[in-house]
């Protein structure tokens, strides 16, 4: 344990140090503060449009669908990055167990996705509770906060998986942001085919990855909410067990290419 924290740190140390990095977090801490501002916006002109957002539960729900491709893009950063560059095999010269290197960096990016999470959360928290006193949808955006967050390391997991493909950063990040995208479209379309032409697409694509996460997040009526919690969970292992098959069992890139 004491080898992975230890790797963990450098990891971390190495992580804060990366300019892109620190661009996609104020990016992406951005959002937050954009979401507060256009729910403020649209409920207070209720001459254009009849509505009433609630703000916590709306940044809630945003954060939802943006954070698994960042998961995707750091676990790429932070793996995928290594294995291309020969740094995990210099890592491995050095006598350091493969699943602690892979732990370490696993522990990494869900420290930063929790750090992210909590911050986003404050800044929409805070302005939440002075425009919202009455803390009208705070049960449900909590629920969400804590959902959102389970669903990030769901695709962190995923993102460390593809990052053995090919070995590329940008390859990992491809097609993890590529295969978003799909489920983004494939799964309102086949829940449209299943309504229409009374096939059981709607009930298969419910045990999907984006399916079992929209499930934790209680858009989905296949289970109750809470069964989700270990589907995700044993998502997350049987993804967390084939990074970890295939990073012991191939050779480890000597150099950058």
């Amino acid at each position: 344990m004491l080898e992975i924290i230890n790797l963990a740190k450098w990891e971390w140390f190495r992580l804060r140090k990366q300019t892109d990095c620190l661009v996609l977090g104020i990016l992406c801490l951005l959002i937050p503060v954009l979401v507060l501002t256009v729910s403020a916006w649209l409920n207070q002109s209720q001459f254009i449009i009849e509505t009433s957002i609630k703000y916590f539960e709306a940044v809630t729900t945003v954060m939802s669908a943006i954070t698994p491709a960042l998961a995707i893009v750091l676990a790429a950063i932070v793996h995928a990055a290594d294995l291309q560059g020969g740094n995990c095999r210099t890592l491995a010269a050095r006598g350091n167990l493969r699943s602690s290197i892979l732990a370490a960096k696993a522990l990494t990016v869900a420290l930063v996705l929790l750090a992210y999470h909590l911050i986003s959360y404050l800044m929409a928290g805070l302005p939440a509770l002075i425009l919202e006193p009455h803390f009208e949808g705070w049960d449900t955006g909590i629920a969400n906060a804590g959902a959102a967050y389970l669903n990030s390391l769901l695709y962190l997991a995923l993102g460390i998986a593809l990052s053995h493909w090919r070995q590329s950063t940008a390859f990992t990040i491809g097609i993890g942001i590529g295969l978003i995208a799909f489920e983004a479209i494939a799964y309102p379309l086949a829940g449209l085919l299943s309504e229409l032409l009374d096939w059981p697409l709607a009930e298969l694509t419910a045990w999907s990855i984006r399916g079992v996460a929209q499930g934790l997040q209680g858009q989905s009526e296949s289970i109750a909410r809470a069964w989700y919690i270990p589907v995700v969970a044993g998502y997350a292992v049987v993804l967390a067990g084939a990074a970890l098959t295939l990073f012991r069992k191939f050779d480890l890139r000597p150099g950058r290419d």
